[in-house]
């Protein structure tokens, strides 16, 4: 085989293993921008979720309270002096006009 054979074959050879080298290198980079991207998706919906947790037990609470305060049924203030005996519905239809 002639010399130029040899190199053309050989340039080829090179050429099919830098491609290779390139586009491993290129998709496993791609590969670790997307396991990233994942992550933080997955820590973003953990957030959210500790979040949501928090605030439905904080309306619990407050549900808690105003069950309580309703099954109560008078809420007592002293103005002036006199003891004054106020139920839900008063305070409701003051509030509602």
């Amino acid at each position: 085989m002639k010399l130029s054979y040899k190199l053309v074959i050989a340039a080829f050879f090179f050429t099919v293993i830098g491609s290779f080298i390139w586009s491993a290198n290129h998709y496993y980079s791609k590969y670790q921008h997307e396991k990233k991207r994942a992550d933080e998706a997955v820590q973003n919906a953990k957030s959210a979720t500790v979040i949501t947790n928090n605030v439905l037990q904080s309306l619990q609470i407050v549900n808690t309270v105003l069950e309580a305060t309703l099954a109560a049924g008078v809420t007592i203030y002293q103005r002036d002096g006199v003891i004054h005996n106020i139920t839900f519905d008063d305070i409701w239809s003051k509030l509602n006009g």
